[in-house]
């Protein structure tokens, strides 16, 4: 917990974008690879049932009927902290942790 008591002084402080502090959350309590969490879009997050259903993943599992991805459950931490940088107004294909510049 002190980690996350160290990344709210920072983003208080303003030396840590809110963004990148949900981005590592969600990277410690998801195990998601950084590529899988940078290319992740809203239309991939379910927020009211705290999971992501990640597209295109290095693991991605073929069966008979086509590929079928993993769902990937996100802690009540990871979810509260995605959704507080989430602008309302959003499209399904925005990106979640979108980059600094562009």
């Amino acid at each position: 917990m002190a980690f996350f008591r160290a990344m709210e002084h920072l983003v208080v402080n303003g030396e840590l974008r809110p963004v990148v502090r949900a981005f590592l959350i969600a990277k410690a309590f998801t195990g998601m690879r950084k590529g899988e969490l940078q290319s992740l879009r809203r239309r991939q997050l379910d927020l009211a049932d705290r999971r992501i259903v990640p597209k295109d993943t290095k693991d991605l599992k073929l069966t008979q009927s086509g590929s079928k991805s993993e769902t990937v459950s996100l802690p009540l931490i990871a979810t509260d902290a995605v959704a507080a940088i989430l602008p309302p107004d959003g499209a399904p294909d925005d990106l979640v942790f979108p980059p600094k510049r562009g």
